[in-house]
């Protein structure tokens, strides 16, 4: 698979995990198993208390200078009234080309890319 592809095809994967803030739905399962096959050491950083409580991802690749941070989230907002969508929002359907889901644009088709 190539590049394109494969990020195009964690996209999908991480818009099938439902993780509606403060559940990660797998999303950070997911990111911490594709990262370490590629060589990443992935550290969870825990943020808040019971409920509230989420994991952070932070994956390190290497340890030379210079170093590049990329930050992003894999939480969506919720679903509201699911008769409204045309598509099922965790889906990550493609139509025409066009990626659809909760997170496409924001942000977990960037986080797979």
């Amino acid at each position: 698979m190539n590049a394109k592809a494969h990020a195009v095809d964690l996209a999908q994967r991480l818009i099938r995990c439902p993780s509606v803030t403060p559940a990660e739905g797998g999303a950070i399962n997911l990111l911490e198993a594709e990262l370490s096959a590629i060589g990443f050491a992935c550290t969870r950083l825990p943020f808040g208390e019971g409920n509230d409580r989420i994991d952070n991802l932070f994956a390190r690749y290497g340890s030379a200078a210079p170093h590049v941070c990329f930050a992003g989230h894999t939480d969506v907002v919720p679903v509201g009234d699911a008769a409204a969508w045309t598509r099922d929002p965790f889906g990550g359907d493609i139509v025409g080309g066009v990626l659809f889901g909760r997170g496409a644009a924001d942000m977990k088709g960037g986080v797979a890319a």
